[in-house]
């Protein structure tokens, strides 16, 4: 300790030029981690914010007020030893003096005094009402102790979050989502295979059924989360996947089985290959490509010169060649379905029908999976 000049932090209920009161305000409430109703309060008249500091500290103190628009003034204390000063702000609601011996606010002194909680005043401790600021003190008290109350249950609260967070993830929950996250796809497989549609509300519940397979058996966590959601998208994925397998094979077959209900369809297409020989001109194309189907309109003159040259550049130029090749059933089969079922790819069919309906109820499954892991 030294014996140095001591100086006080005031200010006064004026601002400076181009600072609102509603900007100090609430700049002030958050410097000192009030309210803005209190921060009101605090600015209407002259305070001392701080007491008895050195000038370095006091400077810091006046630089930092001003700052926010206040009009700060120091004024010189009596010589007296000081502490060093803490550079944090603190705010004090009067400007009497506090002994360094003062007992905590809302307690007792040692001569049966209490403290009133808001101000800081001391009295006798059969005084229910401030005699300083007003406020009913035991009512104040209460407050406080439920401020506590509550921050301790908060804080019960986040260790449990923070159990979830930082839980594990045990051998036999990831057996158990495997193997729920398997039949899920199998299920989805099945209901789209009986009711004919495919369902996205399956794929919503087989990430809901995933999540809780697992967190059932002991398991959750970040980590847990992260696993759940993979399990989900893999069963997703391979429901969908085997849906469309379905309907491939399906296609397949029904064209196996319909053979030769498409034969007199290469009946046709050989006979109008015979007939495409006595084209000779544009007329004469245009009449055939009515007479045989391979225009909408009725009279030949409607034909536009664009589905002329579509017909040329695929219709014709296959019928020319079965003049000349004359394929039979099988040949002709083979070449025109047959080809094209074997390009027929299931991840090509789920690419091609793929909607943002479909999205939506992806995103919600892996999502359910991986909130329930994490323990939500």
């Amino acid at each position: 300790m030294m014996e140095s000049t001591a100086y006080s932090v005031i200010i006064s209920n004026e601002f400076q030029s181009g600072f609102t009161a509603e900007h100090v305000r609430d700049a002030f409430a958050v410097m000192f981690k009030i309210t803005p109703e209190k921060a009101g309060q605090l600015l209407k008249g002259r305070r001392v914010i701080k007491k008895s500091v050195d000038i370095k500290s006091a400077e810091l103190y006046k630089k930092k007020l001003e700052s926010i628009g206040l009009i700060v003034s120091l004024s010189e204390c009596n010589p007296q030893p000081l502490e060093a000063a803490s550079l944090s702000l603190s705010s004090i609601d009067n400007e009497k003096q506090t002994s360094m011996t003062q007992p905590a606010a809302g307690g007792s002194s040692k001569s049966g005094a209490v403290v009133c909680p808001k101000c800081n005043n001391s009295q006798p401790s059969d005084v229910h009402q401030c005699q300083e600021c007003g406020v009913f003190i035991q009512k104040l008290l209460n407050k406080s102790d439920a401020v506590k109350s509550s921050c301790s249950n908060r804080a019960d609260i986040n260790d449990k979050y923070d159990y979830a967070a930082n839980g594990s993830l045990t051998a036999k929950s990831l057996a158990v989502g495997s193997v729920v996250a398997l039949l899920g796809a199998l299920v989805w497989k099945l209901v789209s295979s009986v009711s004919g549609y495919e369902l996205g509300l399956v794929a919503w519940a087989i990430g809901g059924a995933v999540g809780f397979a697992v967190i059932s058996t002991g398991s959750s966590g970040l980590k847990t989360g992260f696993v759940c959601g993979i399990l989900a998208l893999v069963a997703i994925l391979g429901g969908k996947y085997m849906i469309y397998s379905g309907y491939q094979d399906a296609i397949v077959e029904s064209f196996a089985s319909s053979k030769n209900e498409v034969r007199y369809l290469y009946d046709n297409e050989m006979a109008a290959a015979e007939a495409y020989l006595d084209v000779i001109d544009d007329k004469s194309r245009r009449q055939f490509m009515v007479e045989y189907d391979y225009t909408e309109h009725g009279d030949y003159k409607d034909i536009t010169e664009e589905e002329v040259q579509y017909f040329l550049g695929s219709d014709g130029e296959r019928l020319s060649g079965y003049v000349i090749i004359k394929p039979s059933f099988d040949e002709w089969y083979q070449t025109t379905f047959e080809s094209n079922l074997n390009n027929l790819s299931t991840m090509g069919m789920i690419k091609d029908d793929f909607e943002f309906v479909d999205a939506i109820f992806f995103l919600l499954g892996i999502g359910t999976a991986f909130r329930l892991g994490r323990g939500e």
